[in-house]
This record gives C-alpha cells, structure tokens and sequence, in this order.
C-alpha cells in the first residue's frame, strides 16, 4: 500500500531499494513538536494575526489566547492517547507513529487540514512494507472543544477507526513499522531542514541499514513532521 507523507525535512539521500522503519519507542517528530515551546509560540503569533491592530499590544489577551489553544491540543493529545491504550492497545500510538494520507487525497487540502502552506512541506511516497501496521482514523473526530469528556467521546469514535466508505480527504493515517520511500511527489518551496545534518531518510534509516547503530535524538524543538 501507498500513501504521502508530507514533512519540513529534506527528503536526504533516500533509495527506494532501502528499508525505513519509524522511530518506536521513540516519540514521533509531530508528538514532540505538539508539546514544543514552539507551538505555543505559533499559537501567539496566530493570536496576534486574528486580533489585528490594535489590539495585537494586549499582551495579556494573546498569551490567554495562545495558551489556551496550545493547552488544548496537549490535553486532546494526552486523552486520545489515553483512550487508544484503553481500548485499541494493538494500534500505532499518535505518539510515535508515521502520519500519512492515502493515495487518491487532496494534498491540498490535508494540507490545509494540517495548518501549514503547502509549499513549505515535502511530500514523499511511501510504501508500507510487511510486518507495519496502520490504523486509518477519521480526522474530523480530531475538530474538538476544550470539554474534556467531548474530547474524550470524539477519541473512542476515532479509535473505532473510519468507515470504509470515508472519503479519502477525512483519513489520516497512523503508521508503525518498515517502509521505503518511493518518490518525492512535490519538493518543498525555500530552504529544507535538516536536523544535524540529516534530511528525512537519515532520520528513518532503519536499523539494520544503519549497521546497527543506535538512533541520535532529535531536537524537539525543531520538530517537523
């Protein structure tokens, strides 16, 4: 099976003869950034756009803002991984998974789904290799308000997993395991990340390619995927 992945890393020097494997036990690059400083600094910077002048001086009005919606997306995070322990232990964790899109999506849209420009942002083609494992769950279960049972109701639908008749633009896609990078649908736009001087490839290279040496940490700061 086939699907995008789209990332702020450099694609590196990937060769679709290689195996990849996500990073478990590892958290995942979007786990990390989701609790990052850096997110809540994207969240003040977005209050900051909504408000407009003049009340972008209001400092106290943006952190209560940029709080809350930071807070919110680590307490929907937190309880969905939650209720996946409790109720689907045999699926991929948000927390180390790979997310990824099925092939058919409006790459646009996910990526505006995803609240990033497009541009930005490589999309590689992935093949999922024996021995993975992928759970397909419905993004919109993920569009919850700050009550806490809510968040709680949405995640247990989530971990039913989607529908087979879901469209292809409302499936995200949690994967575990080995993979290969097949291609490189779109490079992204402006200068690549790379973390230490490795691009996607690097991050992913499985073990066994790797001679067996261990996975160097990454920045979560810097978090891109």
């Amino acid at each position: 099976m086939r699907y995008y992945h789209f990332t702020r890393l450099a694609p590196g020097r990937w060769d679709p003869t290689h195996r990849y494997r996500t990073l478990e036990p590892d958290q995942s690059l979007y786990w990390r950034g989701v609790f990052a400083r850096a997110s809540y600094d994207a969240e003040y910077r977005r209050a900051r756009r909504l408000l407009g002048s003049p009340r972008t001086d209001d400092v106290a009005l943006l952190a209560a803002i940029a709080g809350r919606d930071y807070l919110l997306a680590c307490m929907r995070e937190l309880l969905f991984e939650s209720v996946r322990a409790e109720i689907a232990p045999g699926m991929p964790s948000r927390s180390t998974c790979l997310f990824l899109v099925e092939e058919g999506s409006d790459l646009d849209a996910w990526a505006r789904r995803f609240g990033f420009e497009n541009s930005r942002r490589a999309i590689l083609q992935i093949e999922a290799l024996d021995g993975g494992t992928a759970f397909r769950g419905r993004a919109a279960d993920l569009d919850t308000g700050p009550i806490a049972a809510d968040i709680s109701e949405a995640a247990v639908r989530y971990w039913q997993g989607a529908p087979a008749a879901s469209p292809a633009d409302d499936v995200e896609v949690l994967y575990q395991g080995p993979f290969r990078i097949v291609g490189v649908e779109r490079e992204a736009q402006g200068a690549a990340l790379e973390l230490d001087g490795r691009g996607f490839a690097e991050i992913f290279a499985a073990r066994d390619d790797r001679s067996g040496q261990t996975q160097p940490a990454v920045d979560s700061s810097q978090a891109p995927c």
